[in-house]
This record gives structure tokens, C-alpha cells and sequence, in this order.
């Protein structure tokens, strides 16, 4: 006889009272209830004391699997915290804080062991890889126009959506679509195996298509709408096209779709957890059972009529998204925990137990009694966390976020016509950086002449393409274009101007630059990496071993690499990061110093292979992009300040910073490595000198193009001419687009220095003013806007524009324009125009 339900909740308070306190009985006694609800969902014809005597089996083995993965992830927590203990050896315990940036963000002075692999460039770098590898299997099956094409994107979801036990495959009734949607949930699957193996515990779903993108835009109350009208009116629209059983689990409805869309409508889903799948919700204790929800749709028909409504971009910006998030949230796991910031707050312990008794001062003064990661680091160690966890780029108020970024980008698109022509000094940086790393300047160089005029994967051999695919080196730039939002910049808008922007970097050559540049210096670096394989570690420059060492490639890893096949194309040797699973296990096993009777031995050597593999990624992929300057996690922490899109105090801090972050990456990834990591002061002297005079020459050849291609005679050589090309080589990169502008000598310093968005608050303000003065506004009016207008100054437009079109209109609304700005040009410069700006004025 079945015991009724009653009696048993009775007991069960009265034997688990001594263990838990009332808010756990009754989170427990919902989460019975539920799983009832959800068996009887699934068979309508069980009895309800039978369902119970289910639901009870169930929830014990689910008890039992959860304490397992509990003890599973405090082990892994508990050997995480060590590894980061070990770390901080080396450094001072007053520069323990200083460490732990380094652990967040990477180092950006003195080069000690594995400083340089923090989490956000292992972050960045393995989600590129992992693209990379992606994007390869996709265009060698000749599969890569097809699925960005949109119109093929509803028959690869359908696709996608019958990757299932029972499925149909070739639903779609497209060839084509079944191959890519075998070839992403492939990826799929391995990017949450290793989540899992990294602590997750992320469930296989039958059917799943992609991670959701949701628009908060799109979610928030339209002109009118209350906020349960908005939320209403998006659970009308999802409810018919959900798999309601295993959505709702046979909870309230209602109250599981309100959770979800409060989520998703404040962004909070955005941040990097452990669940790359699920959105994060809130509540007491009872409702904490809930907080990982996940949408499940009947299929992939319905899946794309959702993505269409409320997403915010196609399939391919759904799957890199989701791809990304997973795998920074496997680095984040990998690296700091399951709970990173319980992990750094009981390293911040550690700490403080540790130098309670230190007579150091500075000691004393660094550690501040404290709770949590906010409170108690130090505000560098706040701001970094914030950054590589995505909590800045949770919009405070969406439309101003979305104002915002579109408004900036719209600047951009006004101003960096020439920014290809003014990324010159990239040449000199990345010949730098091959003489830091004791490489051929002259390889290099003749690598980025050939890729400038390599315009298709196609005229790469597939040594190489497999080599830039699998490093993430071309995935980089061609996931930045194919999805811009993804990007780590707060420069990029949304919707119209996201493609904006990409139409216009491809028009200034921008994007064929970049990939050039950061192509030809990873293809140096695994030239260089193939020689020095032949030979011994100790041969390699004691700076260069120091870089290495940084990034966990020391002379132990190095014999291991020794011992990967390498892959040789026109008498060239090429490494493949997935070559390092192919060394033999008892070379890793000897590495480890163990043997095959140590527990969990064939883990470990797998473990050790993929931190080798990732290490090696990590490396290449930063000399990439240390040749092409691009900003990483800690330039970004250092402009952003730890606040968030839509604040005000995060806009401004966005508005002043943009194109700031060149400059600053010059001094942080090329300038300190060879002060602080030098053998003597005068290498680093050295060093630092030929940085300087190659960025100041390749910086005069810039200003000369721009002068050129704006009709003007070049500038006599002197001071004025060599503090032009000094600022736009090196100190300030492309915001010297903005400095050296057809505005320059109009503008004020202080809005200058204050970036793009004063100076085009400086435009406005001096058309009011001519026309309050009673000066000839019109004239000023015309020269201003042109200020405002995208794509004004591509480098190829420039001439033409001006000496067919703006020059006539500017001297119809003001006689003699012309005249004056040859004269003011003369005066203010000495120079003069190769070609009559009049040539073509009647």
C-alpha cells in the first residue's frame, strides 16, 4: 500500500530538520513536485503514487550523480587554487596583486614563467582556433559560400534540428545543409566535451541547433507597452513554438518563461559562466532550482522563426556566438574554477593568512580585509575580471548602449578613410617584434609583401591554410567580419551599422591589411618555430626563451615539441597544434614523472597534451597580433574602467578612449617587453631605438601618401614634418587619423585629445559660432559636414571628391575659398599643392 504524500513530507521535515534548514525542505519538496509533474507530463497514463515512487527513484540518482560532481569539481577547485599559488611564487608578496592581473590579463613588463597565458588571451586565442578549425572543414568540403548565404540558413537549422536519435536527416531536402549541419554539431559536441572535462556539466541535447542569440531590444516594451504587455507579448510568440516537457519540466509555465525573459531582457545571460547553453535566472531558495534554464523548441523550423523574431543576427552569428561563449567559459572553468571568483576570493585569503605577520609595509597596506572580488582587489584586478567575464558589456540601458556604439561607429566610418595608409607602422612593429624573437626582418617582411597581394585562401598552399586555420589567425579577422557584435570592441554598433562598418573596412583596405599583417608575422613565427625545433633550446636568444617561458613553453616543453610531426610544404616546415596529441604518451608520462599505475593516467596525459596545445595556440596567436597592434583584455580594463555599455560614466570612458587603445598597446606589447626582459639596458636601448626610427620613417611615408593623395606636395623635411611622422608611426597610430585631418588646424586641443566624439561636438560648436559672429556660416557649414559624411576620405575617393565636387562647392558658397587655402597651407606648413585645388572649378 502506497504511503500517502503527506505523511511522508512529514517525516521528511522531521528527519532532515537536524541537517537543513526550512528554506532547503521546501526548495526540495517543489523540486519532488515538479519532477511529478514532469514524469506525469511525459506519461499521462501513470498513476500519481506511481509517479511519486518514479519521481523519488529519480531524484536519488540525480542526488547521487550531483554529490559525485560536486567532489568532482572541489578536487579540481582545490588543484586550481594550488596552480595559482604556485604562480605567485615567484613574484613578491606585495606584488601578489600585480600577479594575479598577470594571471587575469597577461603581463605587460618583465617575462616570468607563464605570465604571458593568462585567461583572456587563452581566451581569445583558443575561441579563434576553435572557429578557425570550423571555418576550414567548412571550405575544403566547399561548404562556405553556402552556409553564410541567408537563404540557405532555415533548411540548415532544420538540419541541425534532426541531429537526433528518430531524426530525419535530409529533411531539408538540400545535400549541402546536411553536411554543414553534421560538420557544426561536430564542433559543437567537442566544445562541450571539454567543457564538461574542465568542470561543467553540460547535458547532450538531442536536436540542439545553436545557442540562441536574443536581442534585449527587441525584448524590452515597445512605444506604449507596459513591461507585462512586452513580456506578454513575447510569451504569445515563443509558447506555440516550444517543446513545453522539457522546457517547463512540468513547472509553472508562466512563471519559468517571466524568469527567462527578465534575464534576457537585462543582458545578464551575456556574462561567461560555466554553462554555455543556459540562461542564469534568480530567486530565493525554491526558485534557485530553476535558475539554469534552457529553451527548448519543437524543432528547427520553429527554432528559425524565433531567430528571425527576437534574435539579433543569422545562423552564423548565432553559432560563432555560442562557440565563443563556450569556450571562453571552458578557459574561464579551466583556469579559476567552476566559481572563479570563490576561487579568488580564497586565494585573497591565502594571502592575507600569509603575510599577517610581514614587517613589509607595502605588504600590510596591499592586503584590505574584505568579501568578495569587488571589495577587497585592488581596482586593476576588479576592472580586468569584469572585462574577461563580459560583465562590462552588459548594457546598464540598452538604447543608450546601442546609441551609442552606432554613434561612434558612425565617426569611425567619417574618419578612418586613410586608416590602412596610417597602419604603415604595423610593418615596423612586426619586423620589431621578429628581431625581439631573434627571427629574419627580411622573411618577414617579404611574408607581409606576399600576403597583401594574397586576396583568397585559395593562393595560400594548404600547409599554410591549414597552419592559419588552425592558430585562429585568419578566423580573427573573418569572424570580426562576418559578425561584428562578437568583436571585443566597443567601437562596433548593431544591425545596419555593424555592416557599415564592415563594407567600409573592406573599402579602405583596413581588413585586407590586417590579415595580411598578422598572417605573414604567424607564418614567420612558425618558420621560425620549425628551425629552432632542429636545434637545441639552448640556441634560441635568452629573451626569446624568456617570451617562451611566459607562455608555459619552457626547455622541458620544447623536447616534447621536439618530438611532434611538423608539416612540410615547399621545403618548409609548418606545426599543427593537433601534431601535440600525436607525441607519444610515455614522453608526456616521463614530462609528468609519472607512469601508467598512477591513478588517472591516460587524464593526465591528455590534460597535459591539451595545456601544451593551448599554450602553443596562445603564443602564435599573440605574436600575431603583437605584430598588428590590437588591443587586448588589459588595454581594454585600463580604457573601460570596469564599467558597463549604457552607463554613463562607461560611454564616456568609451567615447574618450576610442583609437586610444593603439598607443597603448605599443607600450604594453612592444615597448616593455624589450625594456623589461632585455639581457642588458643597452639591448633593451637598442631595441627600443629601432622600434622608434622604423615606426618615425614608415609614419613620414604615411603622412606623405595622405598629403599626396589630398593634392599637396609633400612636406620639406624638418621639425614639424618629424613630429608628424614621430606621432602618426608610433605614439599615436590611427587616432593620428583624427589629429592629421582635414580639421586639425581648426581644432581645439582639447577636443583633439578627448577623441573623435568632442571633435565632432567641436564641428557643430563652430558652425554655431560662425553663424553667431556673422560670418559666412554656410561656407563653414559645407566644410564641416563633410566631417559627417561615411566614407568621405577613403584613401582611393579622396582626390577625386574633392577636386571634382567639394572644392566647386565650397568655392560657390564662399568666393576665394580656394585661394585662401593655398595661401593659409603655405603659411602654416610650406607647402604646397601638386595640383591646383581650382583645376577643375569653373
Amino acid at each position: 500500500m502506497a504511503i500517502p504524500k503527506g505523511v511522508c513530507i512529514l517525516s521528511l521535515k522531521e528527519a532532515a530538520a537536524k541537517y537543513l534548514d526550512e528554506g532547503e525542505i521546501e526548495a526540495f519538496i517543489v523540486e519532488f513536485d515538479n519532477k511529478v509533474k514532469e514524469i506525469q507530463s511525459k506519461e499521462i497514463l501513470l498513476q500519481t503514487y506511481e509517479a511519486e515512487g518514479q519521481a523519488a527513484k529519480e531524484l536519488f540518482e540525480e542526488r547521487k550523480l550531483n554529490a559525485i560532481l560536486q567532489k568532482r569539481q572541489a578536487a579540481k577547485n582545490a588543484l586550481i587554487r594550488l596552480q595559482i599559488w604556485e604562480f605567485l611564487q615567484p613574484y613578491q608578496p606585495k606584488d601578489w596583486s600585480t600577479a594575479i592581473k598577470h594571471l587575469l590579463g597577461g603581463t605587460a613588463g618583465k617575462y616570468l614563467r607563464g605570465n604571458a597565458s593568462s585567461v583572456a588571451r587563452q581566451m581569445d586565442s583558443l575561441a579563434s582556433a576553435h572557429i578557425g578549425s570550423v571555418l576550414r572543414e567548412l571550405e575544403d568540403n566547399g561548404l562556405d559560400k553556402f552556409w553564410r548565404d541567408k537563404n540557405n540558413q532555415r533548411s540548415i537549422m532544420i538540419e541541425l534540428g534532426e541531429m537526433k536519435e528518430g531524426g530525419k536527416p535530409g529533411k531539408s531536402g538540400s545535400k549541402a545543409a546536411q553536411q554543414i549541419a553534421e560538420i557544426l554539431a561536430r564542433h559543437q559536441e567537442l566544445a562541450r566535451l571539454e567543457a564538461n572535462r574542465c568542470g561543467a556539466n553540460i547535458e547532450k541535447l538531442p536536436g540542439y541547433i545553436i545557442a540562441q542569440t536574443h536581442d534585449p531590444e527587441k525584448l524590452w516594451p515597445k512605444k506604449g507597452e507596459t513591461m507585462d504587455q512586452a513580456f506578454e507579448r513575447w510569451r504569445d510568440f515563443i509558447f506555440p513554438l516550444l517543446d513545453a516537457g522539457k522546457t517547463f519540466n512540468g513547472m509553472d509555465g508562466y512563471k519559468v518563461l517571466r524568469e527567462m525573459w527578465d534575464a534576457l531582457r537585462t543582458g545578464a545571460h551575456m556574462v561567461y559562466d560555466g554553462d554555455g547553453i543556459s540562461i542564469r535566472t534568480a530567486g530565493n531558495k525554491a526558485q534557485q532550482l530553476s535558475n539554469s534554464r534552457k529553451i527548448h523548441f519543437k524543432d528547427g523550423e520553429s527554432f528559425f522563426k524565433y531567430n528571425e523574431m527576437y534574435g539579433k543576427g543569422d545562423l552564423v552569428t548565432g553559432y560563432l556566438e555560442g562557440l565563443i561563449r563556450l569556450t571562453k567559459s571552458t578557459v574561464l572553468m579551466q583556469r579559476l574554477g567552476t566559481n572563479p571568483i570563490d576561487t579568488l576570493n580564497k586565494i585573497y585569503n591565502a594571502m592575507e593568512v600569509s603575510t599577517v605577520y610581514s614587517k613589509d609595509p607595502n605588504v600590510s597596506r596591499a592586503f584590505i580585509s574584505g568579501t568578495s572580488v569587488d571589495s577587497h582587489w585592488d581596482k586593476g584586478v576588479e576592472d580586468l575580471f569584469k572585462e574577461i567575464t563580459g560583465r562590462t558589456n552588459v548594457p546598464v540601458n540598452n538604447v543608450a548602449a546601442k546609441l551609442m556604439a552606432n554613434t561612434r561607429t558612425w565617426i569611425l566610418t567619417c574618419r578612418l578613410g586613410m586608416s590602412a595608409i596610417s597602419s604603415f607602422s604595423d610593418i615596423a612593429t612586426s619586423m620589431n617584434n621578429a628581431m625581439y624573437m631573434g627571427m629574419s626582418q627580411n622573411y618577414t617582411l617579404m611574408q607581409t609583401i606576399k600576403m597583401l597581394f594574397t586576396f583568397s585562401n585559395k593562393q595560400l598552399s594548404a600547409a599554410e591554410r591549414h597552419f592559419l586555420a588552425d592558430f585562429g589567425i585568419v578566423a580573427d579577422t573573418i569572424k570580426n567580419n562576418l559578425y561584428a557584435n562578437i568583436a571585443n570592441s566597443s567601437y562596433m554598433g548593431s544591425g545596419f551599422f555593424s555592416k557599415l562598418a564592415n563594407i567600409f573596412f573592406n573599402l579602405s583596405g583596413q581588413t585586407q591589411w590586417t590579415k595580411s599583417v598578422k598572417s605573414a608575422a604567424a607564418l614567420s613565427v612558425n618558420h621560425a618555430l620549425g628551425e629552432w625545433l632542429a636545434g637545441s633550446f639552448d640556441k634560441i636568444l635568452p629573451r626569446m626563451q624568456k617570451r617562451l617561458n611566459a607562455y608555459n613553453i619552457g626547455e622541458s616543453e620544447f623536447k616534447l615539441l621536439k618530438k611532434m610531426p611538423l608539416i612540410e610544404s615547399n621545403g618548409e616546415r609548418y606545426l599543427s597544434p593537433e601534431n601535440i596529441h600525436k607525441i607519444p604518451d610515455e614522453d608526456f608520462a616521463a614530462h609528468l614523472g609519472i607512469n601508467e599505475q598512477t591513478p588517472g593516467y591516460k587524464n593526465k596525459i591528455y590534460a597535459a597534451k591539451k595545456d601544451l596545445e593551448n599554450n602553443l595556440i596562445t603564443f602564435v596567436f599573440d605574436m600575431a597580433n603583437t605584430s598588428a597592434i590590437e588591443p587586448g583584455a588589459v588595454e581594454r580594463a585600463w580604457l573601460h574602467r570596469g564599467t558597463q555599455v549604457g552607463s554613463f560614466e562607461g560611454e564616456l570612458f568609451r567615447s574618450l578612449g576610442q583609437f586610444k587603445s593603439f598607443p597603448i598597446s605599443i607600450i604594453t606589447k612592444i615597448v616593455n617587453p624589450w625594456l623589461q626582459n632585455a639581457s642588458t639596458k643597452t639591448e633593451g636601448l637598442m631595441g627600443f631605438m629601432h622600434l622608434f626610427m622604423l615606426t618615425t620613417v614608415l609614419g613620414y611615408l604615411s603622412v606623405t601618401c595622405k598629403d599626396l593623395l589630398r593634392g599637396k606636395k609633400p612636406q620639406e623635411f624638418g621639425k614639424e614634418s618629424l613630429g608628424r611622422a614621430m606621432l602618426q608611426g608610433g605614439a599615436l597610430g590611427l587616432f593620428g587619423d583624427i589629429m592629421f585631418g582635414e580639421a586639425y588646424n581648426s581644432l581645439s586641443l582639447g577636443s583633439t585629445l578627448g577623441g573623435p566624439l568632442l571633435s565632432t561636438a567641436d564641428d557643430l560648436y563652430a558652425i554655431y559660432i560662425a553663424a553667431r559672429e556673422g560670418n559666412d556660416a554656410k561656407a563653414e557649414t559645407i566644410r564641416r559636414a563633410r566631417n559627417f559624411m561615411p566614407g568621405q576620405n577613403l584613401f582611393w575617393a579622396k582626390l577625386p571628391l574633392d577636386y571634382l565636387l567639394m572644392n566647386g562647392i565650397q568655392e560657390w558658397a564662399n568666393p576665394g575659398y580656394l585661394d585662401r587655402l593655398q595661401r593659409n597651407l603655405y603659411n602654416k606648413t610650406g607647402q604646397e599643392y601638386w595640383l591646383d585645388p581650382g583645376t577643375f572649378v569653373k
